[in-house]
């Protein structure tokens, strides 16, 4: 009868371990969901402007697709433009434009380029008024790059950086900055993808192209812009950038349900090409 009732208070103390660990584990788990000093986990491509909310998704994953079939991205990447630049506008496509850069030179072991473009992005950044955090990001970056790391350890620390640029902007109420700098990055993959092709075409490769959602709602969301900026001459640039976008789009959907042809693409690159052009290209700027 003894061994019985040790056996039976044994269970029951065992029994109330479990509890108290279970009910441990459900406060802290309702202190975390609750807690007022909590950031909240932010999704990096969604942004509201003028009330309007906008997803566009990460060019990461047109990069990463078109890396895991082949498609060879060495020579693809620009130069930076050697102006100053005054319209926030400008310098968040800019940004946009040369993190794209600076991602493929990064992959293809093109260091000196890469190290451009990094402080370019650094000077863009500063420019806008985003936080030092970045710096952060960037040299976590620097110092996965130097210890060798794989691939996926890159990808998630330039992620990182994006996170850090969106959540300073998104703090600043300068969700519109934000997502410029995610058209830019497009604009600027968009550009290599499509002069990539015209040199190797694959058309496996052409599936990042079938994209009619984003360039419509590129378009959609410069226009938000455009409502809501203030200066007459960036408003001026801003149109100017939209014709550019609308003619993006047209060609952009004229491949949905075709077959996408080498030939179809170089009015797509030349068009590209010519947008990275005219933002390279001083409209109300100071040179250095």
């Amino acid at each position: 009868m003894v061994g019985i009732a040790w056996v039976v208070n044994l269970m029951k103390n065992k029994f109330f371990y479990v509890v108290l660990f279970f009910t441990i584990i459900f406060l802290f788990s309702l202190l975390y969901l609750f807690n007022p000093f909590e950031e909240e986990e932010i999704n990096i491509t969604s942004f509201s402007i003028s009330g309007k909310s906008f997803t566009l998704p990460s060019p990461i994953h047109s990069f990463l697709y078109l890396s895991e079939n082949g498609f060879e991205w060495k020579n693809l990447g620009g130069n930076g433009a050697d102006v100053v630049f005054s319209f926030p506008s400008q310098i968040a496509l800019q940004l946009g434009l040369r993190a794209s850069d600076g991602v493929v030179f990064l992959f293809t072991k093109e260091l000196d380029s890469a190290w451009s473009a990094r402080e370019d992005v650094l000077r863009y950044s500063e420019k806008l008024g985003i936080d030092n955090k970045v710096k952060l990001s960037i040299a976590k970056l620097d110092t996965a790059f130097l210890k060798g790391s794989d691939k996926e350890d890159l990808l998630d620390a330039i992620i990182n950086i994006e996170v850090s640029m969106e959540n300073s902007l998104r703090k600043k109420g300068r969700d519109d900055l934000s997502v410029l700098i995610e058209i830019g990055s497009w604009i600027g993959g968009l550009k290599m993808v499509t002069n990539g092709m015209n040199l190797n075409f694959r058309e496996e490769h052409t599936e990042v192209l079938r994209q009619s959602h984003i360039s419509e709602l590129s378009v959609e969301i410069i226009k938000e812009i455009i409502k809501r900026t203030e200066d007459e001459n960036e408003k001026k640039f801003l149109n100017k950038f939209l014709e550019y976008l609308m003619k993006v789009d047209l060609i952009i959907n004229s491949y949905e349900n075709n077959r996408i042809t080498k030939e179809s693409i170089q009015n797509l690159s030349l068009l590209a090409n010519e947008i990275k052009l005219f933002l390279d290209t001083p409209h109300d700027l100071k040179k250095p």
